[in-house]
């Protein structure tokens, strides 16, 4: 992080050295958005002494439109490590998780940070569940707004996030560039345009990213004419001469982020199913979907547009955030185009994206916008399944909430979706999930909540899906083998083990991720050695199996019997870890 050392060593100093009381303390840091606040944050709550000195550690990003129930819920992940789905069983009276977080809390030295806070009543919402007893714990903010800081500090004045200076400007522009030296007519356009930047590190890093590609002197030219200007908008222009330098098809991929809520951190697993329902991945014969969709989104992220916020155990990227005036950008550009509508649905447009409560009782079913859509994403907990009869064009339903709890009715509200080709849905309730023959554009069909249930006759439609790519059911079903190879289906859970058969798996040859059974019964190990047949399986989930201690003694795992095999998850197995060591070994 180029600048603010000394501001990062005064907060170390100030968490870890200068308390005159060793009494709970709140520490803000306040100023303009794309400053580098976050960043700060993050490089303060990652240092070693900071992990070392603090018992339990907790982040939670609030938002502008914060919610309390998923702000009480992230922080008791934290403290935790709970899962999504532990989490969810857990009660949503908002009074019982927040006594839960803070008996967590009681007698420990905690550090919490609420990044990107907007208002007052978003910290009094949360700000008694971090007891104060006397040893040292920390609250660490971050926010926009001056006031908000100095009301969470009790008074104490907040650190000023200061803006870069020419050198340190210049110096991040060389880092995000990756050298210092330049051609002279190089480095007096480039000084030119990161002395507009104004210091503000967001402006910079984009700015550098995006001449990094190329090194034409008229394209540099350009990008300098384009960013003159008044200086108090020039962070604006910046962010959209970037983007609009962006190949056409990364500009659409680059769009669909303003989808998501404020400050989402979004599975790039799920972004790339998105993507390709959406048909935004060009498919060349021969060439893996996956592999277009990560060259998209590594553009992206080397042009700063994008931010890695975690990375898989082989070091793949795994989940993404996107800066709040990038998405700003996002939501502008997307509207101007007609491609998105958040929270509103007034005219024509492809995407919706609701996270407004109101959405249900505001929507107008006779406005002749609505039922041209292609994507609708509701983030809400609320009955809207009346809608579905409206949505005759839709390729893709993200239904990211828990309303879904009637068992009687299911999913037979979906059968109109006749071009549907990305489903999921969470739910706490229990219902019969369904599949519809007419579903033969589906490519993604997901359904996780507790207690989920598919029969076989339901499974079977299955085969009928040739384009399905990933198939997941929280709870296990039997899957009939027939005469018809997939080749496109690469993930598949819960599969009820008792069907793991040569024959099944010879049908679905390309298939990488496998979830199965066994759901505690006497299982034949027989059925384990079927997965050989599964060449191209990389990850394979095993939960609920009674006889793993004979599986891990019987099995050269780390042999050629899965030779892509990358990934070995084993969920309820009540292995002991000298026992892991088998497996590995």
């Amino acid at each position: 992080m180029v600048g603010c050392d000394k501001l990062f060593e005064k907060i170390l100093d100030q968490m870890l050295t200068q308390q005159t009381t060793k009494g709970r303390q709140v520490v803000s840091i306040v100023g303009m958005g794309g400053i580098g606040k976050t960043t700060l944050a993050h490089k303060v709550y990652e240092h070693p002494s900071i992990a070392s000195y603090f018992d339990m550690r907790a982040w939670v990003t609030v938002s502008q439109e914060y919610n309390r129930e998923q702000m009480l819920r992230c922080l008791i992940g934290c403290v935790t490590a709970a899962s999504r789905d532990e989490l969810h069983k857990q009660s949503t009276d908002q009074d019982q998780l927040a006594e839960r977080l803070r008996k967590h809390l009681k007698e420990q030295r905690y550090l919490i940070v609420m990044d990107d806070i907007w208002s007052t009543t978003a910290w009094d919402s949360v700000q008694r569940c971090f007891p104060d007893d006397n040893n040292g714990s920390c609250i660490l903010l971050t926010s926009r707004l001056k006031k908000v800081g100095e009301y969470a500090s009790s008074g104490n004045s907040p650190l000023n996030m200061p803006f870069l200076d020419a050198d340190e400007s210049w110096n991040l522009f060389c880092k995000v560039f990756g050298k210092t030296e330049f051609l002279l007519v190089f480095e007096e356009i480039g000084r030119d345009i990161v002395k507009k930047c104004n210091g503000l590190p967001l402006a910079i890093t984009i700015v550098a990213s995006l001449l990094s590609k190329t090194e034409e002197e008229e394209k540099w030219k350009n990008v300098a004419k384009s960013v003159m200007g008044d200086s108090s908008d020039a962070c604006s222009r910046i962010l959209y001469v970037s983007y609009n330098q962006l190949p056409h098809h990364l500009k659409a991929c680059f769009l669909y982020f303003g989808i998501f809520e404020e400050d989402y951190e979004i599975s790039v697993k799920k972004l790339v199913r998105l993507w390709a329902a959406e048909g935004f991945l060009s498919t060349m014969k021969h060439v893996n979907l996956e592999k277009v969709a990560m060259e998209c989104l590594q553009d992206l992220v080397d042009r700063s547009l994008i931010i890695v916020s975690k990375h898989s155990y082989n070091g793949e990227m795994k989940r993404l955030r996107i800066h709040d005036l990038l998405r700003d950008l996002c939501l502008r550009e997307a509207r101007l185009e007609n491609l998105l509508n958040v929270n509103g649905v007034k005219k024509h447009c492809r995407w919706i994206s609701h996270t407004s409560r109101s959405f249900y009782n505001e929507v107008m079913f006779e406005d002749e916008g609505f039922h041209k859509p292609h994507s609708f994403h509701y983030f809400w907990n609320a009955d809207v399944k009346r809608l579905f009869s409206h949505f005759k064009l839709l390729r893709v339903l993200d239904m990211s909430n828990r309303f879904w709890d009637d068992g009687v009715v299911g999913l037979n509200v979906l059968a109109n979706l006749v071009h549907l080709r990305y489903f999921a849905l969470y739910s706490i309730g229990t219902f019969d999930a369904k599949l519809f023959e007419h579903w033969n554009n589906m490519q993604t069909f997901i359904v996780s909540g507790f207690r989920v249930t598919l029969d076989s006759f339901e499974a079977s439609r299955i085969w009928k899906m040739p384009l399905l790519r990933n198939f997941c059911i929280r709870g296990p079903f039997s899957l009939e083998t027939r005469a018809v190879v997939n080749r496109n289906l690469e993930n598949i859970s819960w599969l009820d083990f008792k069907i793991c058969t040569k024959e099944l798996f010879t049908m679905i040859p390309n298939l990488k991720k496998l979830g199965v059974d066994g759901q505690y019964y006497d299982n034949n190990l027989d059925c384990f050695y079927n997965f050989v047949h599964l060449e191209q399986l990389e990850k394979l989930s095993i939960r609920r199996f009674m006889d793993l201690q004979l599986i891990s003694c019987s099995i050269q795992w780390s042999t050629s019997f899965l030779p892509n095999l990358k990934k070995l998850k084993f969920l309820n197995s009540y292995l002991e870890w000298s026992e892991f060591l088998l497996v590995c070994y």
